[in-house]
């Protein structure tokens, strides 16, 4: 292996791939409220293992999962994403029936309710029954709040905003209120960008950004509400990058929903790393923010992470410190799989955008497994593909650091050091 050198993208580039986080569904056959349910229903189209039922299509996978998309425009996905790229499974043996108002889906292992005609899935109008460790479970569907959604009044941690620019999550320092905090290096363009929810009436509102400057400088990013420029924070250093500070810039709203973002622009001083955010009434303080789910919530049995990088402040020595996001196992037997923001993978592997939809769109994958993690394993390999095995040079010597190299460091001094001393190294990574 040592006589074969590869160069790799950088350690951010690399770290960069994401693996599917898991959220909450799953469901039972008693009686699901029946508010408004039509007291008939047209017999489901089946075709394959797909069932359609108006706005909502349902893919029988395996008998343990289950595929739940509803589109308000009738436009289903059936490319690859970044999470699934297989559907194409054998069809394993089920039943559809319609009758009183329901859809009911009958697996070996499942029976899943929906109530036709009722929209999106919701605890209301879907349900699944599975059985666990021996006892019948019933649960609710409930789908996750698209990404960058952040109520009014609350406080909304800046990792799970829309990012952008070259804005990107970090973990380097201590004090941040969820698995990690945001920083835009100066990058102009960099963009945090959230969907504030539930504005109260048309009128003027606080925008407020928990923040840390370790500089010795006052520095400032720009506020944009509904893409243009409505204001600046300003703010001064708190001391170290471990101290956290809030600024707050006063802006106009529409009631309702409004697109609100912290952006660095041409003349913004930058450069200081962002927590959390809160759109509040004037004169308001700070909320408490709102922690992203780890995987420690109840019954979870591990997830997945950005990295596993050992140094101080992220996870120490020990990488068992490490917040992970929550994952497809869970002792109560069940999971969801949201993919409805995923972006759609082309056929050279390149990303594309979701189509543009006209009213409500949910994408997911229901795994109904009980105890049978095994089986849970199975179906999450069936549809996103199996893991690759490392090609041999990948488990020889790697050298990999945060420094800017020059390429006469690398010529003259770096790898000649490794030669002088016998060291093989197989993989450079140039950062």
């Amino acid at each position: 292996m040592a006589d074969r050198l590869r160069l790799l993208p950088s350690r951010r580039a690399q770290r960069a791939g994401i693996m599917p986080a898991a959220a909450a569904l799953a469901l039972l056959l008693p009686t699901i409220p029946a508010a408004a349910a039509p007291t008939a229903a047209a017999a489901p189209t089946v075709s394959g293992h797909t069932v359609l039922a108006g706005n909502a299509r349902f893919e029988v996978l395996t008998p343990t999962l289950i595929r739940l998309e509803y589109a308000a425009d009738s436009h289903f996905e059936d490319g690859a994403t970044f999470t699934v790229v297989n559907r194409n499974q054998p069809v394993p043996a089920f039943s559809a029936t319609s009758q009183g108002g329901y859809l009911t889906i009958q697996t070996q292992r499942l029976t899943l309710r929906y109530r036709t005609g009722s929209g999106p899935f919701t605890p209301g109008n879907t349900a699944v029954s599975l059985d666990v460790a021996g006892q019948p479970v019933t649960a609710d569907p409930s789908w996750p709040a698209a990404p960058g959604s952040c109520a009014f009044g609350s406080g909304c941690q800046a990792e799970d905003a829309q990012l952008s620019g070259g804005e990107s999550v970090n973990y380097d320092h201590t004090g941040y209120t969820g698995r990690g905090f945001t920083a835009d290096y100066g990058q102009v363009s960099a963009r945090t960008a959230y969907t504030v929810t539930g504005v109260p009436a048309v009128g003027d509102y606080s925008v407020q950004v928990r923040y840390a400057n370790g500089g010795t400088a006052t520095r400032t990013l720009s506020v944009l509400v509904n893409g243009s420029p409505a204001g600046q924070l300003t703010m001064p250093p708190t001391g170290n990058w471990d101290a956290w500070a809030t600024a707050t810039v006063p802006v106009h709203l529409a009631a309702g929903t409004n697109a609100v973002a912290t952006a660095c622009m041409a003349g913004d001083g930058c450069n200081t790393n962002a927590d959390s955010l809160a759109v509040t009434p004037s004169g308001a303080g700070y909320p408490a923010a709102v922690p992203s789910p780890p995987a420690s919530e109840p019954g979870q049995l591990g997830g997945w992470t950005r990295g596993l990088d050992a140094y101080p402040n992220q996870a120490g020595a020990d990488v068992t410190k490490t917040q992970l996001h929550p994952g497809v196992l869970n002792r109560r037997g069940w999971s969801l799989l949201d993919d409805t923001f995923t972006a759609l993978r082309t056929a050279d592997g390149w990303a594309a955008p979701r189509p543009a939809r006209q009213g409500a769109y949910q994408d997911g994958y229901f795994f109904g497994y009980g105890h049978d993690y095994q089986q849970a394993l199975r179906d999450l390999r069936a549809i996103t593909g199996p893991a690759v095995l490392l090609p041999q040079w990948a488990f020889g010597v790697w050298f990999s650091k945060f420094q800017a190299y020059t390429t006469e460091d690398y010529e003259q001094r770096l790898l000649p050091a490794f030669r002088a001393n016998n060291v093989p190294i197989d993989a450079l990574v140039v950062d």
